[in-house]
This record gives structure tokens, sequence and C-alpha cells, in this order.
């Protein structure tokens, strides 16, 4: 039966563990900690030997590596997270913009100030915000 060590956060002290599982040093992994009950009590620690434990130490194991926690799945998730957010703020202030310029629109439609002020904003942007009219067909008679 395999055993290695794991160290509790904060604590200098190695503690023998059973482990069937692949895990190597530095992996966090999650341990039965308090009584004979798997549902008493779970701690996390960190790995910090896998082999060349000493007898003594291998025969101290009297509790066992219940998991290996997966941070890499969890730290892109992370990551996922914060760039929908962005994504979000981004679109957010796009809308906000857009919202603007359709007042804007709609206020030159009726007031000829506001389309003045956004057809010299247009010209030093390069940026037209007034739709170009329309033309009208002629109506030819018959």
């Amino acid at each position: 039966m395999k055993s290695i060590l794991v160290c509790f956060k904060e604590q200098d002290l190695s503690y023998a563990f059973f482990c069937d599982i692949e895990v190597f040093i530095g992996d966090i992994v999650v341990v039965n900690c308090a009584g004979r009950s798997a549902v008493e009590g779970f701690a996390t620690a960190i790995v910090s030997q896998v082999r060349g434990l000493t007898e003594q130490q291998t025969k101290s194991a009297t509790k066992w590596v219940v998991s290996k926690v997966d941070i890499k799945s969890f730290e892109q998730k992370l990551k996922e997270e914060e760039l929908k957010i962005e994504i979000l703020n981004k679109l957010e202030q796009k809308r906000e913009e857009i919202d603007k310029i359709e007042v804007y629109k709609n206020l030159a439609a009726t007031d000829d100030e506001v389309k003045t002020l956004l057809e010299e904003y247009g010209r030093l942007t390069g940026v037209n915000l007034i739709p170009l009219e329309t033309k009208k067909p002629k109506k030819t008679k018959k």
C-alpha cells in the first residue's frame, strides 16, 4: 500500500496518508482527517513527498487521500468568468453609445441646431451620424 506525505496550510509538519491515486509534489489533495467516518471531516493539504518515505513514515499512515483537487480547471473557470464580465461591460458601453447616437439622430430630425452639430461632429470624426435623406422618386405623368 502506497503512502505519501502531506503538509497542512500554515504547519511545518508532514503527515502520512495512504494514497491510491497519482499525485505529484505540490498537488492539492483532500484527505480524511477526523474519526472513522468519511463524513466526519475533510481537509485540504499539499503533497510534500511521494517517494522515499521511511518505514516509520509509511507505518504512521492511518487515513486516506480522498481525491486530488483539479485546480487548473478551477482557475480556467475563474478566467472565463472574468472574460465574460469584461465582454458584458464592453457590450454595455457599446449599447450606451448607440443609444446616445439614436437619441441625437431623433433630435436632429426635428431640431436644426442638433442636426448641424451632428454634421460637424461627423466631419471631425469621419463618422456620418445623420443618414442621407432618401430622395423620393419623382412622379411621372402618364
